[in-house]
């Protein structure tokens, strides 16, 4: 808005749609690996029940039939053009080339009008069997507990809630250097930042981080510590909130 002119600066206070953090990450006292169970308000199993970290992940593993070694890298959204699938199937193609990694599974989560296409692209290009189309799912929390790398291919994009809770889950992140992504994820320090569209440095981020795992679990960790901040929480978001109202009835005021 402020690019375009519609108003002053001034009149402009960005806010965050905030994350309700508990749902995506383990209480402090129990680290990611553990297998305490708590609290979750939803998920696979009955409401309320508690969820185990650690085990859940190679259960999850088990059911998508992939083995407990193999590495995964996911994206979870609309399956629409704005989100850039097609380039992420693409950088799959590549990844998998390199024998290093050609064991790799890609997940796309999310349902969409490109559905029938993307996996028909996945055939084209060869891939098929290292990609896995789960549909539209409610059982995000232990979709990204699963993944070794969380990608958002995006052509646009605002405040993506996803990449935030893939943080909140200490996962590292390649995205798109677009949109509001970069007010999120802090090139080569929470994550790898790519041009829009190129496939290709996509998948060289990718390799990155799959060949320097270290680099990936701190990126993981810097990134939960910055998703964790009350600007991106839902208590944050409400109180900039009442806060713009306060102003806004106080100007009236005095108007």
């Amino acid at each position: 808005y402020v690019r375009y002119r519609i108003g002053p600066p001034a009149k402009f206070i960005p806010i965050y749609s905030g994350i309700e953090k508990r749902k995506f990450a383990p209480p402090p006292t129990s680290p990611l690996s553990s297998l305490t169970s708590y609290p979750l308000p939803w998920g696979r199993g009955r409401e309320g029940e508690g969820r185990k970290w650690g085990r859940l992940n190679r259960e999850e593993k088990k059911e998508l039939g992939i083995p407990s070694e193999v590495k995964i890298v996911g994206t979870i959204g609309r399956l629409e053009p704005v989100k850039g699938h097609s380039y992420f199937l693409k950088a799959a193609k590549l990844i998998i080339a390199d024998l290093r990694f050609q064991e790799t599974r890609f997940l796309l989560a999310g349902s969409g009008s490109l559905r029938k296409k993307l996996e028909r692209e996945a055939i084209s290009l060869g891939i098929k069997e290292n990609v896995l189309f789960l549909g539209w799912r409610e059982d995000i929390v232990e979709i990204l507990d699963i993944l070794d790398i969380f990608v958002l291919p995006s052509l646009n994009e605002g405040m993506a809630r996803v990449i935030l809770e893939a943080m909140l889950m200490a996962k590292p992140v390649v995205a798109s250097n677009v949109g509001g992504i970069p007010d999120i994820v802090e090139d080569e320090k929470t994550g790898l930042l790519v041009p829009p569209g190129d496939f290709k440095g996509l998948s060289e981020a990718i390799i990155k981080l799959l060949k320097e795992p270290e680099q990936a679990r701190e990126m993981g960790r810097r990134g939960k510590e910055k998703a964790e901040k009350e600007e991106f929480t839902a208590d944050g978001m409400v109180k900039k909130i009442e806060k713009l109202y306060e102003r806004a009835i106080n100007e009236k005021r005095v108007g």
